[in-house]
């Protein structure tokens, strides 16, 4: 329990990997070995988990353990890491390795950030509807209650609906915590048992979808740069990628290539015979053909990874207007069902007291 709250308070963000690795590239250039230059880079990390974690491997690599499964077995880094590591083992360039996913956790650090400022909008909007509905329901509302119970007056049949509901929600609040907890734990199990399922829905889902096509293929790209980079062959690096990329259909795409590369198949025909749902682009198959011909895959991915990323700024800021307009409609129809619901009771006992 000690190490799951460990782990929630001081999990390392995309910076702190960015500051890590750079460091560690330096330290290997310089000429020390790869165990002494984890121990200094423990010594000079703030995040109190990653300091511990890099001792830890520290310690591992010492005993026997190779680099990567001692960075697997830390169970804090990004799951792609320890096959990268892997390959820059086994091709003798882990300080380009090094350099490469340092790149990468800067650019998912400013590229993730976006995304979050998008969506900062709409949940903003989101709390302070919840604010004004508790207000509403249980500050105002009890006030009308009040008055048609001091002139025998009964209450119109919405109100006392709306209010039942309100009330149950916040007096029987523990129910409720219950209740938004199990849809919590339902939903988590459901992405894990049908995550296929799900990431089926995002390659189609209104809005998201374009964005979330264009993160796979960032995501895609570049891995294949770090990990052909290192040395791995393409039907290999296909393999490794398959169980890191975050849309499992891209996933299985992946590994079908892979296999049909090993068949035989030519590189390029590999994926565009194995591309479910579209998961790779016309411009990604275009790169992965000319980087693969020209002997240059490795730095074609980089360059597609690129202008993924420049798309991926734009779509940003599209999605972060629609998600809030999106948000609002939802705030406005709530704003104007409070303000019916606060002016049925008005109307009612006016109407009640003139004798209409």
């Amino acid at each position: 329990m000690l190490d799951f709250i460990k782990r929630f308070f001081y999990k390392p963000s995309y910076l702190d990997y960015f500051a890590l690795f750079t460091q560690l590239r330096a330290l290997l250039k310089s000429g020390i070995t790869i165990t002494d230059a984890v121990s200094r880079a423990a010594a000079a990390q703030n995040n109190k988990l990653l300091r511990e974690s890099l001792l830890q491997i520290s310690r591992e690599i010492r005993s026997g353990v190779s680099t990567a499964a001692a960075f697997k077995n830390a169970k804090i880094f990004p799951q792609e890491l320890p096959a990268i590591i892997s390959a820059g083992e086994r091709s003798g360039e882990l300080i380009k390795t090094f350099e490469n996913f340092a790149n990468t956790m800067w650019l998912k650090a400013t590229l993730y950030s976006k995304v979050k400022n998008a969506l900062l909008t709409p949940k903003i909007a989101a709390a302070i509807g919840f604010i004004v509905f508790a207000v509403f329901s249980q500050a105002v509302l009890p006030k009308y209650k009040q008055m048609y119970a001091e002139s025998g007056i009964e209450m119109p049949e919405a109100v006392q609906l709306f209010m039942a509901l309100s009330n149950a929600f916040f007096d029987y609040w523990y129910i409720t915590l219950l209740l938004i907890y199990g849809i919590y734990r339902f939903v988590k199990w459901f992405s894990t048992v049908k995550k296929n399922k799900i990431d089926s829905w995002k390659l189609k889902l209104w809005i998201y979808k374009d964005l979330h096509r264009r993160l796979i293929q960032h995501e895609f790209a570049n891995n294949l740069s770090l990990i052909y980079g290192a040395g791995i062959v393409p039907a290999e690096a296909c393999d490794m990628i398959s169980g890191i990329v975050s849309n499992s259909i891209m996933g299985k795409n992946i590994k079908a290539a892979g296999r049909a590369i090993t068949s035989g198949t030519p590189f390029a025909l590999a994926f565009r015979k194995n591309n479910d749902q579209d998961t790779f682009e016309p411009l990604l198959l275009s790169f992965l053909e000319i980087g693969h011909d020209t002997g240059l895959l490795s730095q074609q991915m980089d360059e597609v990874a690129k202008v993924y990323e420049l798309e991926i700024n734009a779509k940003v800021n599209s999605i972060g207007t629609k998600l809030t307009v999106i948000v609002m409609a939802p705030m406005g129809f709530l704003i104007v069902g409070l303000y019916m619901m606060s002016l049925l009771p008005m109307l009612g006992y006016f109407n009640k007291i003139s004798g209409i």
